[in-house]
């Protein structure tokens, strides 16, 4: 503070500008850009206006940021709901005197009992239709025939004789997405 009845104004990269209540403002440092900036309002800060401007296209950038990831939970979800039924079939394979399995012809899937996969279909559960579509929903699998045996192995003939001897790849493939693969562990039917 200058003595007095000068007040000192400082600015961050400027340097100080002092204002005498009696005579015009002078600056301590002056410069170019000082030299228009008379009276107390100054040109320094931002307008709400200028404010509200970025808030708005922060948030556009992060809708449109954020909603890319949701588009691709659709074919992880089936992904899992199909690893689901798979392990279902399995418990129920164990639990049972009844051999279980699932079938897909690549744009939907079934659970089967009895080494029946066309004849005997059951509900899977949190399904409403015997047969679950992957078709309305974009999606595709390899198709496969799996059966689970008395001590859950995985079968690959429906009346669970022929343990698989190597894992089973099945690949779900949705347009415009990665696709997400399902292993089934042979001897174990373990299902990552």
């Amino acid at each position: 503070m200058k003595s007095g009845s000068e007040i000192t104004l400082p600015f961050a990269f400027k340097g100080f500008r002092t204002l005498r209540p009696d005579s015009q403002p002078t600056n301590a440092l002056q410069g170019p850009d000082l030299q228009d900036c008379t009276g107390i309002r100054t040109e320094c800060g931002l307008t709400i206006l200028e404010v509200i401007v970025v808030l708005v296209l922060i948030g556009i950038l992060s809708a449109v940021i954020w909603s890319k990831p949701l588009a691709d939970t659709t074919l992880v979800a089936r992904v899992e709901a199909i690893k689901a039924h798979l392990r279902y079939a399995q418990v129920r394979s164990m639990n049972t005197e009844r051999r279980w399995g699932i079938q897909s012809d690549g744009n939907s899937y079934w659970l089967f009992a009895d080494g029946d996969p066309a004849g005997t279909k059951v509900i899977l559960p949190g399904q409403t239709k015997v047969i679950v579509s992957l078709a309305e929903h974009g999606i595709s699998i390899t198709p496969f025939l799996l059966t689970f045996d008395q001590w859950g192995r995985p079968c690959s003939d429906a009346a669970a004789q022929s343990p698989i001897t190597t894992g089973l790849v099945l690949t779900a493939t949705a347009h415009g997405q990665p696709s997400q693969q399902i292993l089934v562990t042979p001897d174990t039917g373990f299902i990552p």
